[in-house]
């Protein structure tokens, strides 16, 4: 028995859009998530941005680790994407706070 968030159609080109699809889902609802709670995702596409950043270097940072890495949809884990959203929204913000603040 297959489940949701598993490639449900027999074609192979199907199943990657139906993959990517599900990431970019992932990477703008943690986006969001990170953006809004540390209010740094201020421009068009920066939640997305965040999030696609977060589903990188989260992975990628705990690949590395060796941690487990949790609950995974499309091969990602939800743990990593998001402490990977939180670091880059928290660096926006702080990219943020020196473009803003001014110098004396």
């Amino acid at each position: 028995m297959q489940t949701f968030l598993e490639a449900p159609f027999p074609h192979d080109l199907l199943n990657e859009i139906w993959r990517l699809g599900l990431l970019s889902t992932i990477a703008l609802v943690a986006g969001t998530l990170a953006g809004g709670l540390l209010d740094s995702a201020r421009v068009r596409g920066g939640a997305f941005l965040v999030g696609l950043i977060g589903l990188w270097g989260g992975s990628q940072v705990w690949a590395a680790t060796g941690w487990e890495s949790g609950p995974a949809v499309a091969g990602y884990g939800l743990v990593p994407v998001l402490a990977g959203a939180f670091a880059a929204a928290f660096a926006a913000k702080l990219v943020g706070l020196a473009i803003t603040e001014p110098r004396r």
